[in-house]
């Protein structure tokens, strides 16, 4: 077996070194290890054909390994050592690959998509992604779901577009993070500011999504499909009760749950499960049910109206559902081991988990149902323990389902995006003849 290895990065090796060179990020550039001498391009193809990573994340660990070679020598990001992005594929023929721009309190942000390349105009699909840390972060996410959305546009013949929002840098229940940590704590005031930046990203969203149903490519009388990652689903779910137009959501990797799955101070843990408990409580990481009215239920938590000896500080804080999409017209996919329920990933450890996901759905099947979808496809996908695999050491299931998502190898799974996208456009705009 190690000859055969050896052998493959003999081969690619040949087709990618015809003179060393000492330049950093140079695919030509030699770099030797205990397997031998390859060069960077070599180790990169041996990984993405052997290990099954993706080719961002195959450059990222050649560029690790040999930073003054393959790589810049230092991080050029928070961490990140990749020099640059290979070549953007050729858009398929078929396809119009779209690069817009929108403004939102005076800031311009990205929108990059493709449109059938036929008349229209075309029903638009909106997507947003998740929390975006670094400048190359949407770029990112849209090159992982490119061949999604690429086989979403030629197969329904919708027009397919990501977005980035402002906010996408900073979770927005930490908007009240000095009042909800602090001593004591202000729950009003956290409320404020947290459920404040919600809207806010949502209403960017909106002003996004008015540009593209300006453009002529597109018909949004008849409403728009919506679909998120992570904080991307939140901000289509807050999206979604401020803009009317939207006709069926797609959430992944989201569950309407207070601080992200971040732990909260003992006091405000006491104060938000009273003795008794109730059902979001997870040792060691207490947390509650998201407070800016995104679930069905009308409660906070375990928190209702009646709840007296909170009156005047959360009792009295309950939101008012604005319009929200109805649950036949909602899909939620999440992996078991999901930060959004399931901090410590442990298998045993899901039945919060699949409580936030009951509420969020409107939908009551039990922990043991990991398919809650119905004969409509909508409802909830829990994604087993064990199934998505470890693309890239020492990352969390929740950043790793995103690369689960979009993994060829899992075309064919009902939570895999392309079959997500499909229910995504039938249950918007009708399934196509």
């Amino acid at each position: 077996m190690r000859c055969l290895l050896l052998t493959a990065l003999i081969t690619l090796t040949a087709s990618f070194a015809s003179t060393p060179s000492p330049s950093p990020c140079d695919r030509e550039a030699m770099a030797t290890d205990a397997s031998g001498e390859y060069s960077c391009g070599a180790r990169i193809e041996w990984l993405k054909s052997n290990d099954g990573l993706t080719d961002w994340w195959a450059h990222e660990q050649v560029a690790r390994e040999f930073p003054t070679i393959c790589g810049p020598g230092t991080p050029v990001q928070q961490g990140w050592f990749r020099c640059a992005y290979p070549p953007e594929p050729p858009v398929p023929e078929g396809l119009v690959l779209i690069r817009d721009s929108y403004q939102f309190e005076d800031a311009e942000y990205t929108m990059i998509g493709f449109t059938p390349d036929s008349d229209g105009p075309h029903k638009l699909i909106v997507g947003l992604g998740g929390s975006q840390l670094d400048p190359h972060s949407f770029d990112n996410s849209f090159t992982l779901q490119r061949g999604a959305l690429e086989r979403t546009v030629a197969t329904q013949g919708h027009g397919v577009v990501i977005l980035d929002f402002s906010g996408a840098d900073n979770y927005p229940d930490y908007a009240g993070a000095a009042e909800l940590f602090g001593n004591p704590t202000d729950f009003s005031g956290a409320r404020a500011k947290v459920c404040e930046e919600w809207v806010r990203q949502g209403t960017g969203v909106i002003a996004g999504i008015n540009k593209l149903c300006a453009r002529d490519d597109f018909d949004c009388s008849s409403g728009i499909a919506l679909f998120g990652y992570s904080q991307g689903a939140g901000v289509a779910v807050q999206t979604s009760k401020l803009y009317p137009g939207v006709n069926a959501l797609l959430s992944t990797a989201w569950a309407p749950l207070l601080g992200a799955g971040n732990a909260v101070p003992d006091a405000v843990f006491e104060a938000i499960n009273p003795p008794g408990g109730g059902p979001y409580v997870l040792p060691p990481n207490p947390l509650a049910l998201h407070w800016c009215g995104f679930d069905d239920t009308g409660t906070i938590g375990n928190l209702t109206s009646s709840s007296g000896m909170y009156s005047g500080t959360i009792g009295n804080l309950l939101p008012v559902l604005s319009t929200f999409v109805d649950k036949t017209k909602r899909l939620s996919v999440i992996s078991a081991l999901d930060i959004f329920g399931n901090p410590t990933e442990e298998p045993a450890a899901t039945a919060p988990l699949f409580s936030l996901q009951r509420d969020f759905s409107g939908y009551d099947c039990p922990d043991t149902q990991n398919d809650c979808t119905q004969a409509d496809g909508s409802g909830y996908y829990v994604v087993p323990a064990g199934v998505v695999p470890a693309y890239w050491p020492g990352r969390s299931t929740h950043e790793e389902f995103r690369e689960a998502l979009t993994d060829d190898a899992f075309i064919g799974e009902k939570w895999h995006l392309d079959a997500a996208f499909k229910w995504l456009g039938d249950a918007a705009f009708g399934a196509k003849a």
